[in-house]
């Protein structure tokens, strides 16, 4: 389980962030800036929930958990926990905030890179490849 690389909080709300800065593709960053929304919206449309070293798109979901942005819509159920929570909460105005801080932060980092590209270690002269991701965005590790 915890080198399966699932991202299970992307499994959850991935398709309601796209339909949301499909939708919306213009946010307003935590500093007031300006951000467009497109090329994120592009990149976890063709993620593929995976923290895989070819997984393209993870890291703007990273970043956007990091940011905040994974807020629910429903809440746990402890009579339902295995489906509880799942539905990302669109109309929260800090979702598209934390998808534009999430741009922002990833800076000139091409928002539909492989994973093992951007996620190394390096050693010595070489850059060794990373799988895997981080608790924020839901992945088991």
């Amino acid at each position: 389980m915890a080198l399966g690389n699932r991202a299970y909080g992307g499994e959850l709300v991935r398709d309601d962030l796209v339909t949301l800065c499909e939708a919306q593709p213009g946010a307003t960053a935590s500093d007031g800036s300006a951000v467009d929304l497109t090329a994120a919206c592009a990149a976890l449309r063709g993620w593929d929930l995976r923290v895989d070293l070819d997984s393209r798109g993870s890291h703007v979901f990273t970043e956007f958990a990091r940011a905040g942005g994974l807020r629910f819509a429903d809440p746990f159920d402890p009579a339902a926990p295995v489906s509880t929570p799942r539905r990302l909460a669109v109309d929260d105005p800090r979702v598209r905030t934390a998808l534009a801080d999430a741009v922002r932060a990833l800076g000139d980092i091409p928002l539909d890179a492989h994973l093992g590209d951007i996620q190394t270690e390096p050693r010595g002269d070489e850059r060794i490849p990373i799988h895997g991701g981080w608790p924020e965005g839901g992945v088991f590790k």
